[in-house]
């Protein structure tokens, strides 16, 4: 059972990661390259630190801070490229 945890908590970072690159453009068009940049990462730094608080019980807020920090992650990937 634990594995099939841990697999779909890697699966879910991945496809948010993905939700991310694609949100990249839109966002960054929107609001500037380089406030984009700041913005996803002072959020992905928040939502990490938040992962200090939660119980490990609470596999719900995990796997959406997870998701969380994927999409901030998605959007900083491109950026940072060019």
């Amino acid at each position: 059972m634990v594995f099939f945890v841990r697999i779909y908590f890697l699966c879910d970072f991945f496809n948010s990661n993905l939700i991310g690159v694609l949100l990249a453009k839109p966002v960054s068009a929107k609001f500037g390259k380089k406030n984009t940049f700041m913005g996803t990462m002072i959020l992905a730094v928040i939502f990490s630190v938040a992962f200090y608080w939660v119980h490990p019980n609470d596999v719900e807020l995990t796997f959406g801070l997870n998701i969380i920090i994927g999409i901030t992650a998605g959007i900083v990937l491109p950026l940072s490229l060019f």
